[in-house]
Parts: structure tokens; sequence; C-alpha cells
């Protein structure tokens, strides 16, 4: 029978890293989860670099089982800094304390000296498996150093079985070391809806993501401009989420688009309350990915009743199953119809909206803290 609490050294800096990526909703939704469901069971030493205090009234769980251990000292662009020559810090000195697991949730570890078993999360393997929708610093950095980290984890994490595959593929791991934990929609019944400033009063069909090109966001555009202008003259388009890289093409063509009277609008980054007030008015969720570790936006969708139209790759159909109309990707004719399809017919919302509600009543946190937990005591 275990007789002491597990001591966990957490890698937080996904978390307090500027505006919050699916990878920094992940970490912020494991850690949470963690401290909540096992009480006792675990206490958490959450690391994340502070130069000069600079880093203020940070959103970060708050549980009497974490314990947050800041870096005020030491940039944290000098772990960047020392990969380039070759050298890795050990996570001792950054943890200042010995731990039973540590855990990192953005790809890469640190070695440690003590020896301390580590967990990494991979959350997909586009670099890998398609190069080019991955920006070229980026890839690189990940090519380098994801590899060393796989080799020395006694446990992995990943979010789909889709990359679970493609692990399994590219670096030779055993399944048995692989675990899967799905992202789970959270409540956001303390957060407050607040309109984004460019979102007028009009209906609009929705996209949350990073405008980069895995996401695909060019062929929605020509989808939607290729409605018909019933439905365009009733529905906007909204793109909610930052610019990414490789984009100006894309960008300069929506501009255009947009001087010619189209009705899409691009919101740049939401903030937590921007981003539920969208979800509570959209009409239609649209995710037209050419590829996904995962797709949390869908079922986030779904929590708040909204139909869901996605593109027909693997990962999406785990994800959704039958509650999502699929479309092909590359086909802005397969996208446009399936939209008209979905706003076209109430009982096909109707549908959508009650799958999508059973769907999302599958995942939970509380299973995903689970697995994790129950990962640490095998190491």
């Amino acid at each position: 029978m275990k007789n002491k609490p597990t001591v966990i050294l957490f890698d937080a800096n996904p978390i307090v890293n500027g505006n919050k990526s699916g990878i920094g909703y992940y970490g912020y939704r494991l850690l949470d989860a963690l401290a909540e469901n096992y009480p006792n069971d675990v206490i958490i030493r959450a690391h994340y670099f502070n130069f000069l205090g600079r880093k203020q009234n940070l959103d970060l769980p708050k549980h009497t089982n974490i314990v947050y251990v800041q870096s005020r000292i030491i940039p944290g662009k000098v772990l960047n800094l020392a990969r380039k020559i070759g050298f890795q810090f050990p996570l001792e000195l950054f943890f200042k304390s010995r731990g039973d697991v540590a855990l990192f949730t953005n790809y890469v570890s640190l070695p440690s000296i003590t020896k301390v078993s580590t967990m990494v999360a991979i959350h997909d393997l586009c670099y890998e498996d398609i190069p080019d929708y991955v920006s070229y610093k980026n890839r690189l950095f990940l090519q380098k150093f994801v590899p060393k980290s796989v080799r020395s984890a006694k446990k992995i994490i990943t979010i789909s079985e889709s990359t679970k595959r493609a692990i399994i593929k590219h670096y030779k791991v055993s399944a048995s070391n692989i675990i899967i934990t799905p992202i789970p929609p959270s409540s956001d019944e303390k957060i407050r809806p607040t309109r984004p400033s460019l979102v007028g009063k009009k209906k609009f069909i929705l996209f949350v993501g990073t405008i980069e090109p895995r996401k695909n966001v060019g062929q929605l555009v020509t989808a939607y401009t290729q409605l018909p202008d019933e439905i365009k003259n009733t529905y906007s388009l909204v793109l909610a989420g930052g610019i990414g890289w490789d984009v100006d093409e894309t960008i300069n063509s929506i501009k255009s688009l947009q001087e010619r009277g189209e009705n899409i609008i691009i919101t740049n980054y939401v903030t937590d309350g921007e981003k539920k007030w969208l979800y509570q008015n959209a009409d239609l969720f649209v995710l037209p990915s050419h590829y996904e570790g995962f797709g949390m936006p869908i079922l986030e969708a779904m929590t708040h009743n909204i139909p869901t139209i996605v593109s027909d790759i693997p990962v999406f159909h785990e994800v959704s199953g039958p509650a999502s109309l699929y479309f092909n990707k590359d086909d802005p004719a397969s996208i446009s119809k399936t939209i008209v399809d979905v706003l076209g017919s109430k009982s096909v919302q109707k549908n959508l909206i009650s799958l999508g509600n059973s769907r999302v009543a599958t995942y939970n946190w509380k299973d995903v803290a689970a697995t994790v937990y129950d990962a640490s005591l095998e190491l």
C-alpha cells in the first residue's frame, strides 16, 4: 500500500507563457485535475520562469497540494540558448527539489541528475508527418529534441490514437509505454462572456484556432465565398484566433474579399470570455484542418450546443464520431455544400446538437487525471 504522497515535478511554463494555446490549456487543466482529484495522494511542485518577477496576476490552478516554484533570476530564454550549443540544464536546478515523477506537457523534457522518472506529452507529430505545415525553426527544434525526450521518458502521454500510431511509427516506441489522454472541454461557468469588438449582431459561422497553414483557413474562406447569397447575407464568417506563420497570402486574400463586401471577420486572439461568447452565439462551427493531434474546439463547440462540421481526417472521426458532418478539406465546394446542408435544415442541426451532447459527455478530466496518476505509480 502507498504510504506517502507522490511528488510530481510539473513544468508549468506552457501555462504562463503569453496567450494560452491548446497546449497551455491542456497543461492548465491537467495540473488542476491532478491536484483536485488526488488531494492526499500527490504533492505537485509546479515550476515556471518569472524573470525579475515580471509576470504578475497569473491565472494558475489553486490547490493546497500545489507549490509553485519560480525562477526569478534565470530567464526562460536561457534554456533555448543552452540547447543551441548542445547543453541541457538538469531539472533539479529549477525545481529545487527531488521528486518521484517529472511531468512535461510540451514535447520536450529536461534531464535529471537524480534519475527522476519523466513523463512527456507529445500532442502531434505534424513536424514529422507533414513538415511543410510547421515553421522551419520550430520543426528543427522539435526534430532535434523530441527524440531525446522520447528515449529518456518512462512514459509518453499523447492525446489520440492517431498520434499514438505516429509516435510508434517514427520513434519505434512500445505501445505499452504510451498512454492516451484526450482533451475534454472544461466547465467555463466562472467565465463572463464578452462580445469581441469586431463581431456585430449578425448571425455567424465560427472557426476557432490560430490561423496557420495546417488549419486550412484559405479553403474555408473560399468555401464561404461560394455560398448562396441568401446564406452569406444572413451569416458572417468569424475566424477567431491569433495570426500564425506563413499566412500572408491568406490574410491578404481575406482583406481583398472584405473590401469587396464579403462578411468575413478576423478577431485575432480572443480571451476566454470572448471565446465563450462566440461559442454561445455561433450558429455553426467549422474546423477544416489538414492535420491535428486532437481537435479540442470541436468538443468545446458541442458543449455550447453548436452543430459541428469538420475535415474528413481520421483524428476527427476519433474525436467526434457520428456527432459531426464531414467534408473534403481540399475541396471548397464540399465545405460549402456541408455548410448549406446544416444551415438549411433545422432537423439536421437538432440531430447534430443531440449527438454532440452525447459525445461530449464521454469525456471528462477526472478520467484523464486518473490515467496520468495511475501511470505515475508504475514508474
